[in-house]
């Protein structure tokens, strides 16, 4: 894979169920908080409180949601959690399927770092032309 994200030779699939199926499983990665929450959990399970300290400013209603939909999608799954301390309780993991999603959001972040300032521009110029 280049850095551009393409492979050489690669057409998106541009039928209906291609198209159909690249919007589900970007709308399961997508979301303010979701790339927060699997790169904390990348690094093993973590408890509630430790995905709010990792995402600070998300609201504990918000971060159940974040939590349900990354479960309802397969992504992530709760587990019986025990700190170093021995206390017990709920956690939450990824699954070998939200592990393998871990680098589709790298390549993802490899192509923003690479178009951030390009993006930046482009915006920057559409609301000076949108003010004038």
């Amino acid at each position: 894979m280049r850095l551009d994200g393409t492979r050489p030779g690669a057409e998106l699939d541009e039928s209906p169920r291609g198209l159909w199926e690249l919007q589900d499983v970007l709308g399961c990665l997508s979301g303010k908080w979701v790339p927060v929450v699997m790169a904390t959990l990348s690094h093993g399970p973590k408890r509630n409180f430790q995905l709010r300290q990792a995402a600070p400013g998300i609201s504990a209603k918000v971060l159940s949601d974040v939590l349900r939909r990354l479960t309802r999608d397969g992504l992530i799954t709760q587990v019986l959690h025990i700190d170093s301390a021995g206390h017990t309780g709920v956690g939450y993991q990824l699954t070998e399927l939200g592990s393998a999603g871990i680098g589709l959001l790298v390549n993802i972040q490899a192509w923003a770092s690479a178009h951030v300032s390009e993006i930046e521009k482009s915006r920057d110029a559409i609301c000076e032309l949108e003010v004038s």
